[in-house]
C-alpha cells in the first residue's frame, strides 16, 4: 500500500492536497471539528483522497463541495459521498 498523501497548509483552515500535476483538492476546516472537501479529482483519486482525509480528520466531511462538474473536479464525488454518507453540493447550473 502506498503512503498516505499529505495536504499542505495554504492558509489557516485551508489545506491543499495535490493529486497530480494538474489536479488539486482543498480541505476546509472550521477549527471546531467540522470540515468540507472542495472538489474530488478524477475517479482514480478516490483512494488517495479518502486516505488523506481519514488520516487528517478521522471523521466524514460535512459535505463535498464542487466548483463545477467536470470529471477532473467531480470524478470521485459520488464514490466519496457514498463512502462517507454525505451530500454533494454544486451550483444549480452544473
Amino acid at each position: 500500500m502506498s503512503s498516505v498523501p499529505r495536504a499542505r497548509e495554504a492558509a489557516p483552515g485551508v489545506a491543499c492536497l495535490t493529486l497530480s500535476r494538474l489536479v488539486n483538492v482543498a480541505l476546509l476546516d472550521d477549527g471546531d471539528g467540522r470540515w468540507w472537501l472542495v472538489d474530488t479529482g478524477t475517479r482514480r483519486h478516490f483512494d488517495a483522497i479518502r486516505r488523506a482525509a481519514d488520516a487528517r480528520f478521522g471523521t466524514p466531511p460535512e459535505a463535498i463541495l464542487l466548483t463545477h462538474g467536470r470529471p477532473d473536479h467531480a470524478g470521485s464525488a459520488l464514490a466519496l459521498a457514498a463512502y462517507w454518507n454525505v451530500p454533494v453540493r454544486v451550483a444549480r447550473a452544473e
